[in-house]
């Protein structure tokens, strides 16, 4: 097995006419990648995610990962916030003198259930959606256009 790492998009220049549509797009967030995978809360980078409180926050995604074998990625954000004030409250290890917002959620945008990597875009999508009205306080589904 493969070791799992984040989709990053390209840095070199890409030729659009080799693009195949229809594609589906979403729109870019200015926030911080995270990954929730098997119990896990991690940076893009594959490291814990330090705040204290942010981690209370997300701490019934991280279990259901584990109890799934799911992996959710997404990114830190809330539309309130600046890049900079978001990454403050990912990266602050405890915020005992503030607290975190409450729009500051997970917005997933792909999930891998039990390391299947033949499920469709399109019905992994669905899948996020599911699970965003189990987890209404933490978890946003990205929405997906053609």
């Amino acid at each position: 097995m493969t070791q799992f790492k984040p989709m990053l998009a390209p840095n070199e220049k890409l030729d659009l006419s080799t693009i195949k549509y229809p594609i589906l797009a979403s729109n870019k967030l200015d926030g911080v990648r995270c990954i929730i995978r098997a119990g896990s809360i991690l940076t893009r980078s594959l490291k814990s995610i330090p705040c204290k409180q942010l981690n209370e926050k997300l701490e019934s995604l991280r279990k259901w990962t584990k109890d799934t074998g799911s992996t959710l990625d997404g990114e830190i954000y809330s539309p309130k916030l600046t890049f900079q004030e978001i990454i403050h409250f990912v990266m602050t290890k405890d915020l005992t003198a503030e607290a975190i917002p409450e729009h500051l959620k997970f917005y997933c945008f792909d999930i891998l259930q039990n390391e299947k990597t033949d499920i469709k875009f399109i019905d992994r999508i669905e899948k996020v959606k599911e699970i965003s009205n189990l987890f209404t306080k933490t978890l946003v589904a990205l929405e997906h256009t053609i």
